[in-house]
């Protein structure tokens, strides 16, 4: 495996060679490529996203902890938090972060650290996918 920056000067000297068409072809495909990596990469925030975020909200209006008109902003065809939502969601976030989960080898670890170390062995998998990746299993 090259380093990132030898590998941009290696593919620097390839485009000086290429031809006006080819280097076309070649920034098309690397766009294509970006394009497709962002799209995972959305597809696998949604996955952390939903559990953390959309659960949480949920259980705040079904708790009545949220008021549905008085916390809520509608305006651009979207429902969005408004500053006293913010305020009561953000609270409950952080409530919610620092209690203590079971983790697989029986300790006991806030949502912070299961979610950080999620994040970095999902980083590894991204570097060294032959390593492989196990997600935390919330159920």
């Amino acid at each position: 495996m090259i380093s990132i920056e030898r590998g941009y000067r290696q593919l620097v000297r390839y485009q000086q060679d290429l031809s006006a068409l080819e280097k076309l072809i070649v920034a098309q495909r690397i766009v294509q490529a970006k394009l497709l990596n962002s799209r995972v990469i959305l597809q696998r925030q949604q996955r952390r996203r939903s559990p953390l975020v959309d659960a949480l909200v949920l259980q705040l209006i079904n708790k009545r902890e949220l008021d549905v008109q008085a916390d809520f902003e509608y305006r651009n065809g979207g429902c969005f938090l408004a500053e006293s939502g913010r305020r009561k969601w953000l609270k409950a976030f952080i409530f919610r972060m620092e209690e203590l989960l079971q983790t697989e080898d029986g300790t006991a670890q806030p949502r912070w650290d299961l979610l950080n170390r999620q994040v970095k062995a999902y980083k590894q998998f991204v570097y060294s996918p032959a390593m492989g990746y196990k997600p935390y299993r919330i159920r």
